[in-house]
């Protein structure tokens, strides 16, 4: 190796490779040229070559989404690793494991006024899981200044993995030259004391907290709630019979993993948009985040006294804004589920005229829908249809905003196996068409992103990486030419300024922007039309554009008849 910087690079990124990491996401820039190079000549880490730092840390926040493993995001100094703040809020609140690594300028040039130097140092403040400032590189670095390199990868890849996962930033200093220049005088240490066997320097297994069971009475009228990010792969099937096993019905949120796929309960799961009539039950168990659906969190904001109410999560976080909780309990959520089963009694506890009338309810609302698909096209049944049209085992992206709560309100439960995801951590909209991108690349099955206009202007340059890491998403934009989801809140009766501060309408035409980026373009206005235009488009080796043009007012009426009907 010619000179310490591509020296400690080398060492640092095969330490992390060691450890498990397959993927990273590079912006160029000069500073961290001696990443970037490391990277690229490691034979286990797949690089993604993107062109702006937020972009490039939302692909990385969609690869971790779809493995769940750490993904690294790369760039230079300044404001570019400003630029990863969104993703690393999204990381953060989304518990999504993320290795940034930002070079910076030496020691000398901070606060000095040097061009393109800002204070990196705890940059991203408490949305990190661990911040390491790195020392400079050495000329003659002796054997513990390489094991702490090593280890410093052990420790900041399993701190990403950890209870519970989230970011981590490294902050690496260099001085030139950046390139991999020879400088005469400089020898590499004869041993960089790597394990054998391509085994890590330091294993970290994650932390796992231990099942504990309360005394937890199971009364006749019971409900098992499934909020977004249920964890564990075998969390479905647990639940699944747990809910089999007391008979209490499962109410599931869209990103809950619960709602699309064989493995739900002998009965589907309940629609979180009937909460408002179910009565207050005696005891609720809940799992995962806290829902998407207003009317569930209202209905979990006004319990009475009397219910109790148990989060069951595998980190000590509060999923509860509803301040309601009885009972916050730190485990594995499938072994909890499965410690329970073998607690129960031979019967079944739950009152079969309370469950009874829980699912007339989710009947009645599921009937209300389909009266309303029956009278004619609204913006509502884009994603019946995106569902629909998706193979087993493809992968959905719903974006913030309106089309998450489509997928909520609209999407019946039940049917093929479908891995669903969103940018529900923050809930914000930028990122997400780079995000699903980066889910589409850490995967062979069809990706399909649902997402509005606005959020497709916030990330428009993410189209980029469709050309130059070769996917061929579908992409179905939902344009109603603004801020739909505001004709929900009370401030749309406020007009003016409701549509020119909220609304915001902007007349924008993307089948530009579909040619720019050589993807495919149609534009539909009927459900036939976007039936026909997603047969052609999933299949298809080339990415596609699908635009379907609505009325947001159009689509709160019936909206608004829908909630009436099952009143």
């Amino acid at each position: 190796m010619p000179n310490p910087n591509t020296l400690y690079a080398r060492i640092l990124i095969d330490e992390l490779a060691r450890c498990g990491l397959r993927a990273a996401c590079l912006a160029p820039g000069s500073r961290s040229t001696p990443l970037a190079l490391a990277f690229d000549a490691h034979p286990a880490i797949q690089v993604h070559s993107l062109l702006d730092e937020r972009g490039a840390a939302y692909f990385a926040l969609g690869i971790a989404l779809a493995t769940g493993q750490p993904a690294a995001v790369v760039c230079t100094s300044g404001t570019a690793a400003a630029n990863f703040y969104p993703a690393v809020i999204e990381a953060h609140h989304a518990h999504v494991p993320l290795l940034l690594l930002t070079a910076d300028r030496p020691p000398e040039l901070r606060g000095s006024g040097a061009n393109q130097s800002v204070d990196q140092v705890k940059m991203y403040a408490d949305h990190l899981r661990w911040f390491v400032d790195l020392p400079l590189p050495e000329w003659k670095p002796p054997p513990q200044a390489i094991r702490h390199l090593r280890t410093l990868a052990c420790r900041a890849y399993a701190a990403a993995r950890g209870v519970p996962p989230g970011p981590v930033h490294l902050n690496l200093p260099f001085r030139k030259p950046l390139e991999p220049t020879p400088l005469p005088g400089f020898e590499p240490p004869p041993d960089l004391l790597a394990r054998p066997g391509g085994q890590p320097f330091t294993r970290i297994p994650p932390a796992r907290p231990l099942t504990t069971l309360p005394d937890l009475p199971l009364p006749p009228r019971g409900l098992i709630l499934c909020g977004p990010r249920c964890a564990g792969a075998d969390f479905p099937a647990a639940v699944a019979q747990l809910s089999a096993a007391t008979g209490y019905p499962l109410v599931a949120d869209a990103l809950s993993g619960l709602r699309l796929g064989p493995h739900t309960p002998p009965a589907p799961p309940l629609s979180p948009l009937i909460a408002s009539r179910i009565p207050a039950p005696d005891l609720i168990l809940q799992f995962g985040a806290a829902p998407t659906s207003k009317p569930l969190l209202d209905f979990l904001a006004t319990l009475p006294p009397t219910t109790r109410r148990l989060a069951v999560a595998p980190y000590p976080l509060w999923p509860d804004p509803a301040h309601t909780l009885s009972d916050l309990i730190v485990a594995d959520p499938a072994a909890f589920c499965r410690a329970l089963i073998e607690r129960l009694p031979p019967r079944a506890p739950a009152d079969p005229a309370w469950v009874a009338e829980l699912r007339a309810y989710d009947s009645a609302y599921w009937r209300a829908v389909q009266r309303a698909a029956d009278e004619g096209f609204f913006e509502g049944l884009v994603l019946p249809e995106v569902v629909d049209a998706l193979p087993e085992g493809g992968l959905l992206f719903v974006s913030s905003s309106n089309p998450v709560r489509h997928l909520d309100e609209f999407v019946p439960p039940g049917g093929k196996r479908l891995r669903v995801f969103a940018n529900r951590g923050a809930s914000g909209i930028d990122g997400v068409l780079s995000t699903a991108l980066g889910v589409a690349s850490a995967s062979d099955a069809p990706l399909v992103l649902v997402i509005g206009d606005l959020a497709l202007y916030h990330d428009l340059n993410g189209l980029l990486a469709l050309r130059r890491c070769g996917l061929n998403p579908t992409i179905v934009l939902i344009n109603n030419d603004g801020g739909g989801i505001f004709h929900r809140l009370p401030i749309a009766s406020f007009d003016p300024p409701f549509t020119e501060l909220f609304l915001t309408a902007h007349g924008l035409d993307f089948a530009p922007a579909a040619a720019m980026f050589a993807a495919r373009y149609t534009r539909v206005t009927s459900r036939r039309a976007l039936r026909q235009a997603l047969q052609t488009a999933i299949p298809a080796p080339t990415p596609h554009l699908i635009e379907v043009r609505t009325d947001p007012r159009h689509h709160e009426r019936v909206r608004s008849k829908i909630e009436m009907r099952n009143a």
